[in-house]
């Protein structure tokens, strides 16, 4: 893993720098040394950073891979990790009903306004369980596009709070309000 370092660290040699600490694609270690920490940021973002991305997912993905084939791979995934079968059956029915227009695009061209733009439309027909399984399957199937190193970052993360999809509150249900004294006073006398 890439980091930035302050060279008092990695001792008196470097005392007064600052380090970026990183292994290359072939597994060696690299230590470049310099003066400010923006030019150590600055390297770490053009250089050390990409490196060792490309070292977590050397051979693994294609750049034309598919939203269908990380939602497959984040299901096989799912079931290795003891998942019940009628959730899979589930996850599968809500991908194939709800999903189905999204998953031959190409996964590096999936973006946020496009899982909103999925997700707001089928608010207008569906109810909230249904929204908060499809965000499910879309935010597994992203995530095994960043685990590939095809995105950069899950694009669905914070849209279950943006669209208030995280609440279980049902309808009709109301706040509970806390007791005034006079009341709290009756309850613990009786």
């Amino acid at each position: 893993m890439a980091r930035i370092v302050k060279g008092e660290k990695r001792g008196e040699r470097y005392a007064g720098k600052w380090l970026v600490d990183y292994r290359d694609a072939a597994g060696v270690r690299h230590l470049p040394s310099f003066d400010t920490k923006a030019a150590a940021e600055d390297f770490y973002a053009r250089v050390a950073l990409p490196v060792a991305r490309r070292d977590r997912v050397a051979f693994q993905a294609d750049r034309k891979t598919t939203l269908q084939q990380c939602f497959d791979r984040w299901l096989t995934i799912c079931k290795t990790g003891g998942i019940k079968q009628a959730s899979v059956n589930r996850y599968t029915e809500t991908w194939k009903r709800y999903v189905s227009g999204l998953a031959p695009l190409e996964v590096r061209t999936m973006t946020r306004q496009r899982g909103e733009g999925l997700l707001l439309r089928l608010a207008e027909r569906v109810g909230q369980p249904s929204l908060r399984l499809t965000w499910r399957v879309l935010n597994g199937a992203c995530g095994e596009a960043v685990e590939l190193g095809l995105l950069a970052a899950n694009p669905m993360t914070g849209l279950l709070k943006r669209l208030r999809l995280n609440r279980n509150t049902k309808r009709g249900s109301e706040d509970i309000k806390a007791m005034t004294r006079a009341q709290a006073g009756k309850f613990l006398a009786a």
